[in-house]
């Protein structure tokens, strides 16, 4: 069985839409392209909620704000990798400039120009996700499993 990762955090837009929505200006896209949101500004009005095509940011019901990824710039100013990178368990999440990673990997999902937004990812499908799965294979274990019913009995006891 083939497993795939994706991150459903900031796309870190090129004109991101939460930015250019949000009424108090919270949302600011710094050099390095990672788009921040300024979380004392917030007014939890969810207007970059809506705006957002790809629902990033989200409202946290205890706090009233809207909190996205930032991107771990904390993480990133130490010289480490964002979060979801380093801990990403099939190596799928890669952070990087976009010609880059474009060049890195053979992508065939680059952006999506039909937001508007013209997101920074770039999605590269597992070949061995992209077959039909087969319904009809019966799953054969090499070695029979032992049932040792002394533990099920003590367990239902």
């Amino acid at each position: 069985m083939a497993v795939s990762f994706l991150s459903m955090a900031c796309n870190h837009c090129e004109s991101p839409a939460c930015m250019a929505n949000c009424p108090v200006g919270a949302y600011t896209k710094l050099d390095n392209g990672v788009v921040q949101q300024d979380h004392e500004l917030c007014i939890g009005c969810k207007t970059c909620i809506e705006a957002c095509p790809y629902n990033a940011p989200f409202y946290d019901e205890e706090t009233s704000k809207v909190f996205k990824c930032d991107m771990c710039i904390d993480r990133q100013e130490q010289g480490l990798l964002p979060a979801c990178v380093a801990a990403c368990p099939g190596m799928n999440i890669a952070a990087g400039e976009m010609e880059e990673l474009q060049s890195t990997h053979q992508a065939d999902i680059v952006s999506d120009e039909n937001s508007g937004t013209k997101p920074n990812f770039v999605i590269t499908v597992d070949p061995l996700l992209v077959e039909e799965p087969d319904d009809t294979a019966e799953e054969v274990l090499d070695t029979p499993i032992e049932i040792n019913q002394d533990v099920i009995d003590a367990a239902g006891a």
